[in-house]
């Protein structure tokens, strides 16, 4: 079954590029950002914004190479038992990935194959047209014939086995599901900036700019997306601050704080401030954010100014595991900490490429550092909430139950409004999940301290 990943025709582009610079290999650019996500362990953002710094003239086909190269991290391990099969080694990186893109391109991405374009790619990389044709021929469901149990699914889904044992530890409903959901895209979902129009009028807005949307039955303040053309960051809604794009999943965790009007907040991981400027929009009297990255530092000074916020949300650059700052003072602390992001599968499949098992070892160990340090120093009465956009069990229920062993003088309370699948493994917290909930895969929990 070929993967429709890609509704952007840029062939013409590619043609006028040829007219005005000679021959550019679209191929050749994706390999690129693969290589550099893959052996620097980045995103694939990060690479391709690396990349196109110093190619300027190609801007434009940053759609296609988004295209591609999600694609091809998406069902890597299907593409690499072909190239198996058919004997194929690779002397680079590059030279695989350049592969890998030859082999994405004809067997799984729904569109006509311009053969010529190909064919130079395919000789870099090392593969002949032959063979290329020949897989182009190849059904799909038939690579993983001969293979059972793991290494099916593995190859299947493109998930190393190592990590696939981590989503069965973890009990995650319907895995086959699971599995198949976080190889396409994400839903997208916007939060409505209340505290600056209605609902209702920024819908009719949103409507005129062909972008289509219904509200959220859980949440009143959240919108799905079911279509828009372009860029929502280019709608003059976007830079008036009338909405964020934020996930459902991410926008609950305030809603889960509730009842926190006149309140003050600190989220002690604050990242690009979501979470933070969410909690002042519900009521919150101030909101603080700590953050040690300068580069998400920026981005939530650039958010609080785009809300308007600029007078309720205040950014202080620290470590938040050194207790320089003291959170006695604030009503309710955020925690969501640094993770393995293995609950943006959807949007980062180059996660299953780059991640090891020691990264979640090394992130859980920060998680419990960070929410211990919010539980030992909340005042009486202090409400902590814990959430993570990610799946394991060790970053999630894990690290929670570890910090109430240690500590006393702090209680789990429900996680409410209840929108996920309740956890067995501490009641009271509650998961959600991409095929299920069409959120980020997320863990939510809240904590009072007596």
């Amino acid at each position: 079954m070929k993967a429709n990943l890609s509704t952007i025709d840029y062939k013409e582009r590619v043609i006028k590029l040829k007219q005005r610079l000679g021959m550019v290999l679209l191929e050749d650019i994706v390999a690129r950002v693969l290589t550099v996500s893959l052996r620097r362990r980045v995103s694939l953002r990060e690479a391709a914004k690396e990349l196109f710094a110093n190619l300027k003239q190609y801007d434009f086909l940053k759609p296609p190479v988004r295209v591609l190269t999600l694609g091809v991290c998406r069902h890597f391990a299907l593409i690499d038992r072909v190239l198996e099969l058919h004997d194929f080694k690779a002397t680079s990186l590059y030279q695989r990935n350049l592969a890998r893109v030859v082999v994405f391109e004809v067997l799984l991405q729904a569109r006509k194959q311009k053969w010529s374009r190909l064919k130079k790619a395919a000789t870099r990389a090392g593969l002949s047209m032959t063979l290329v044709k020949e897989i182009s021929k190849i059904d799909p469901s038939e690579i993983v014939k001969g293979l059972s149990g793991d290494r099916r699914l593995s190859v299947l889904y493109s998930v190393p086995e190592w990590l696939l044992k981590e989503f069965k530890t973890a009990e995650i409903p319907q895995l086959e599901r699971f599995l198949n959901r976080i190889q396409q895209d994400p839903q997208l979902w916007i939060r409505v900036s209340t505290h600056l129009i209605r609902k209702g009028e920024l819908i009719e807005r949103l409507k005129r700019n062909r972008v289509e949307v219904v509200e959220d039955e859980h949440l009143f303040d959240v919108l799905k997306v079911l279509s828009f053309r372009g860029s929502l960051s280019k709608l003059s809604e976007f830079r008036e601050g009338l909405f964020a794009v934020q996930d459902k999943a991410s926008a609950l965790v305030s809603h889960v704080a509730g009842g926190v009007k006149r309140f003050k907040v600190v989220d002690i991981t604050g990242g690009p401030g979501l979470k933070a400027t969410h909690m002042v929009q519900l009521g919150s009297l101030r909101a603080m954010i700590l953050e040690i990255s300068p580069r998400r530092a920026g981005e939530a000074r650039e958010l609080i100014r785009r809300l308007r916020m600029d007078e309720k949300v205040d950014i202080i650059a620290c470590d938040s595991t050194r207790p320089s700052l003291s959170l006695s003072k604030f009503d309710v602390i955020i925690v969501d900490p640094p993770c393995s992001n293995l609950g943006r599968l959807c949007s980062n499949p180059e996660l299953k490429l780059i991640l090891r098992r020691s990264d979640i070892v090394s992130m859980s160990k920060l998680q419990e550092a960070l929410l211990e340090r919010a539980v030992k120093d909340a005042k009486e009465g202090a409400v902590i909430v814990y959430s993570v956009c990610t799946i394991t069990l060790s970053e999630t229920s894990h690290v929670l139950k570890r910090v109430l062993g240690k500590l006393d003088r702090v209680s789990l309370t429900e996680a409410e409004p209840l929108i996920g699948v309740p956890d067995r493994d501490v009641p009271g917290t509650q998961r959600l999940y991409p095929h299920i909930h069409e959120t980020q895969g997320f863990y939510i929990a809240k904590l009072v301290r007596d």
